[in-house]
């Protein structure tokens, strides 16, 4: 009988210690970011600001999101949404404490910057210089080189396109 009594209050008061241990009450977002694009949000003051390329579509972007531990968020990572207006996310803590955080996507504006950066012809480690006011390339090459098969590696300014390729 004296078996079952000790064991009855051990069990009891470990029930009563289990049941007081304080539960989390820690609901941030820790991180928030775009694979595609691969964009990395900041974070502060709860909100969330985003910057993506020029033209991308943000009426389905899917945000992976990592939260402070025990708790969760709602709408759930991996849920595409419509960031063409902000997007609440709330976060609940264990202890069912919420934090709401706003997110907002800004997407760059189209560039009219259309020049080439460099001109380089890599089999002769050569680099070629450009004349902005004439727009003109010069390259000195050495004598011999069969000039027609040639290939530049061209940089242009971000956004822009060169043709031919």
């Amino acid at each position: 009988m004296k078996k079952v009594s000790i064991s009855f209050i051990i069990m009891t008061i470990l029930l009563a210690f289990s049941s007081c241990q304080k539960k989390s009450s820690e609901k941030e977002i820790l991180s928030f970011r775009f694979v595609s694009p691969n964009v990395e949000a900041s974070i502060e003051d709860k909100n969330i600001v985003a910057i993506m390329p020029s033209g991308t579509d943000v009426t389905n972007l899917v945000p992976v999101i990592s939260v402070s531990d025990k708790a969760t968020v709602n709408p759930a990572s991996g849920e595409p949404k419509d960031f063409t207006q902000p997007v609440s996310y709330t976060v609940t803590a264990e202890d069912g404490s919420r934090s709401v955080y706003s997110a907002i996507v800004v997407v760059k504006a189209k560039s009219s910057e259309k020049r080439i950066l460099s001109f380089r012809f890599a089999s002769l480690d050569l680099n070629a210089t450009i004349d902005e006011s004439t727009k003109e390339i010069k390259a000195t090459v050495p004598m011999g080189t069969d000039v027609s098969a040639l290939v530049p590696t061209i940089t242009v300014s971000l956004g822009a396109s060169i043709d031919p390729v």
